[in-house]
């Protein structure tokens, strides 16, 4: 096992050098309980360009991350992914141990640990070329209809910019819940939504993926930030203890930076 996860690391030229001498160093003295406890993480089907899945394996600078994480931590982990819900209810029924990434809310809170925040992003609107738009206040989509991938925080947070704008008298706008990137981009395509509301880099790249030209980001609505998070309940004390402290050490090094900065994203914390 110690063997695979170091020609693993190895063939990833793009960790660096200094994750390759992390991976010696535990092959060489690392002893045989070195990977002795296994974790599963998981996370919608597609979330590029934070992960994704390829033909053998799941990819993307968050599973880099976490695999750096659980090699400096003696822990295996393994990658498994599944529609945005599912994924949620097998993590909080204990079937899986943690999720790849994840934005703190009141309610996850209550059963899951969270890593401090790695990654800092976006929510803000797309929006078609011939639509003006610059979003920079809620009057700007007064009447708007907006879809948005759900039930996720990225759909909570736009119910929650609806009833803001209820209470400021402004024209509600209607929001359609949808439960992949492409369909909601067909119906902006096809003029039956004005907007939809997404995380920034996300949008970013379904669009790159569908080669459409005629999308435009429109402006952001809120900064958001994103954590590894592992089960409250179903993981022992001591395993989060050393996932944890691991984090810490890789953070301190600048190594968790060094990867989302090959990736072209932005840190949590600042340089």
């Amino acid at each position: 096992m110690k063997e695979k996860l170091l020609d693993i690391l190895i063939m990833k030229s793009k960790i660096g050098v200094e994750h390759w001498i992390l991976a010696f160093a535990i092959y060489t003295f690392g002893g045989h309980s070195a990977f002795g406890t296994e974790l599963t993480f998981t996370g919608s089907e597609d979330f590029r360009p934070f992960y994704f899945q390829t033909e053998n394996s799941v990819e993307g600078p968050m599973p880099e991350i976490i695999r750096l994480i659980c090699l400096e931590a003696q822990l295996t982990c393994h990658f498994d992914l599944f529609p945005w819900r599912r994924a949620m209810m097998f993590v909080e029924n204990g079937e899986v141990n943690g999720i790849i990434m994840v934005g703190k809310n009141e309610d996850r809170m209550k059963w899951l640990v969270y890593t401090p925040p790695i990654l800092q992003t976006e929510y803000g609107f797309f929006v078609r070329e011939d639509n003006p738009l610059k979003y920079q206040t809620p009057s700007d989509i007064a009447g708007y209809h907006i879809s948005a991938i759900g039930p996720s925080n990225m759909s909570e947070s736009l119910m929650l910019l609806k009833s803001e704008m209820k209470q400021q008298g402004l024209k509600e706008i209607t929001i359609e819940i949808e439960m992949t990137m492409e369909r909601t981009l067909k119906r902006l395509l096809r003029d039956w939504t004005d907007a939809f509301y997404s995380n920034r880099e996300v949008g970013m790249m379904s669009i790159k993926d569908l080669r459409l030209t005629n999308i435009r980001y429109a402006g952001p609505h809120k900064k958001l930030k994103y954590h590894i998070a592992l089960a409250k309940q179903f993981n022992d004390d001591m395993v989060i203890k050393q996932f944890m402290q691991a984090f810490h050490k890789l953070q301190n090094r600048n190594s968790i930076r060094s990867i989302l900065k090959q990736h072209h994203l932005d840190s949590a914390t600042s340089d």
